[in-house]
């Protein structure tokens, strides 16, 4: 059942409706709030929009090359399962 659990993420507070338990919710809005600070670093003065924005950008750049990094696994895994399977049947044969 969906409910609503008040975070905040860089100074600003939010309520999301969720299914996911709070100490969940948390821990991620902790992760966003953090990638905030990481790209705000070295930045005279900018919006709690633009850090927003920035994270998601970089949190988005993180789980696109971890999708395309799987993606290389799971060719590599499909290849040596195809030489294990060639092998077993040569071996059957």
């Amino acid at each position: 059942m969906s409910r609503e659990v008040k975070l905040n993420i860089g100074g600003q507070d939010i309520t999301v409706k969720s299914d996911e338990e709070t100490e969940y919710l948390e821990s991620l809005a902790a992760f966003v709030g953090e990638r905030m600070r990481e790209v705000g670093k070295g930045r005279d003065s900018t919006t709690t929009l633009s850090l927003a924005l920035a994270a998601a950008l970089s949190i988005a750049d993180d789980l696109r090359k971890l999708g395309q990094s799987s993606e290389g696994i799971d060719a590599e895994l499909d290849g040596v399962s195809d030489t294990i399977e060639a092998s077993l049947e040569a071996d059957q044969g």
